[in-house]
Protein backbone atom coordinates (compact mmCIF):
# COMPACT_ATOMS: atom_id res chain seq x y z
CA UNK A 1 0.00 0.00 0.00
CA UNK A 2 1.11 3.41 -0.93
CA UNK A 3 1.16 5.63 1.95
CA UNK A 4 0.27 9.23 1.03
CA UNK A 5 0.95 12.47 3.82
CA UNK A 6 -1.05 15.14 3.25
CA UNK A 7 0.74 17.91 3.19
CA UNK A 8 -0.23 22.06 4.01
CA UNK A 9 0.14 24.63 1.53
CA UNK A 10 2.11 27.55 2.73
CA UNK A 11 2.35 31.03 1.04
CA UNK A 12 4.60 33.40 2.92
CA UNK A 13 4.72 36.93 1.76
CA UNK A 14 8.13 38.68 2.69
CA UNK A 15 10.17 42.45 2.70
CA UNK A 16 13.30 42.82 1.71
CA UNK A 17 15.84 45.60 2.48
CA UNK A 18 16.34 47.11 -0.96
CA UNK A 19 18.12 45.90 -3.54
CA UNK A 20 18.24 42.35 -1.78
CA UNK A 21 15.52 40.38 -3.00
CA UNK A 22 16.94 38.40 -5.75
CA UNK A 23 19.87 37.72 -3.16
CA UNK A 24 17.05 36.78 -0.53
CA UNK A 25 14.66 34.42 -2.65
CA UNK A 26 17.86 32.32 -4.27
CA UNK A 27 18.78 31.88 -0.69
CA UNK A 28 15.63 31.02 0.37
CA UNK A 29 15.03 28.36 -2.49
CA UNK A 30 18.76 27.13 -2.04
CA UNK A 31 18.39 26.55 2.07
CA UNK A 32 14.68 25.65 2.67
CA UNK A 33 13.86 22.23 1.40
CA UNK A 34 10.37 22.87 1.81
CA UNK A 35 10.18 25.87 -0.31
CA UNK A 36 8.93 24.84 -4.39
CA UNK A 37 8.49 28.61 -5.60
CA UNK A 38 9.81 31.99 -5.07
CA UNK A 39 7.88 34.64 -7.11
CA UNK A 40 8.85 38.70 -7.22
CA UNK A 41 5.68 41.09 -6.48
CA UNK A 42 5.01 44.46 -6.73
CA UNK A 43 3.65 46.35 -3.95
CA UNK A 44 4.30 46.33 0.11
CA UNK A 45 5.80 42.90 -0.26
CA UNK A 46 8.97 42.40 -2.44
CA UNK A 47 8.70 38.15 -2.91
CA UNK A 48 6.14 35.68 -2.52
CA UNK A 49 7.05 32.52 -0.82
CA UNK A 50 5.23 28.70 -1.30
CA UNK A 51 6.06 25.94 0.58
CA UNK A 52 4.64 22.79 1.36
CA UNK A 53 4.38 21.39 4.90
CA UNK A 54 4.09 17.72 6.19
CA UNK A 55 3.94 18.79 9.52
CA UNK A 56 2.00 21.93 10.54
CA UNK A 57 3.66 22.35 13.82
CA UNK A 58 6.72 22.91 11.85
CA UNK A 59 5.30 26.31 10.13
CA UNK A 60 6.24 28.19 12.80
CA UNK A 61 10.27 27.01 12.96
CA UNK A 62 10.46 27.45 9.07
CA UNK A 63 8.74 31.32 8.91
CA UNK A 64 10.62 33.02 12.23
CA UNK A 65 13.83 30.77 11.99
CA UNK A 66 14.54 30.31 8.57
CA UNK A 67 12.77 33.06 6.49
CA UNK A 68 12.40 36.03 8.96
CA UNK A 69 16.54 35.36 10.31
CA UNK A 70 18.04 35.38 6.92
CA UNK A 71 19.87 38.52 6.42
CA UNK A 72 18.20 41.50 4.16
CA UNK A 73 14.91 39.87 5.48
CA UNK A 74 12.89 42.73 6.77
CA UNK A 75 9.50 41.47 8.00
Amino acid sequence: YLLLMQRTLLFVQIKCDPGYADEVGARIVDQIDEVREVFSTMGPYDLLVSAYIEDVPRIVPIVQEKIHGMEHVRE
